[in-house]
């Protein structure tokens, strides 16, 4: 699912999530980009190479906790999956 390809929609239901859910947009869309970067890199060929821990873990594997977030950006694998 593209939903970031639909502009309008896109920021109308970012906008409906964050009021829903008491937190501001930019959170709610952030997390939107977050999923989708997990998402690519479980479907790596670097997949293997990846590993989760903490509450990126717990939130968005195994969905036990409910909470947004912080990405701890790994720079070497981010460069390397940028030149696939």
């Amino acid at each position: 699912m593209r939903l970031h390809e639909e502009g309008e929609v896109f920021a109308e239901l970012v906008a409906v999530t964050a009021e829903t859910i008491g937190l501001p947009q930019i959170y709610v869309e952030k997390d939107y980009w977050v999923t989708r970067a997990l998402k690519y890199l479980s479907e790596s060929v670097h997949a293997g190479e990846v590993v989760f821990k903490g509450g990126t873990s717990l939130s968005k594997a195994y969905r036990l906790i409910d909470r947004f977030l912080v990405l701890g950006q790994a720079p070497r694998l981010i460069k390397r999956m940028r030149h696939e």
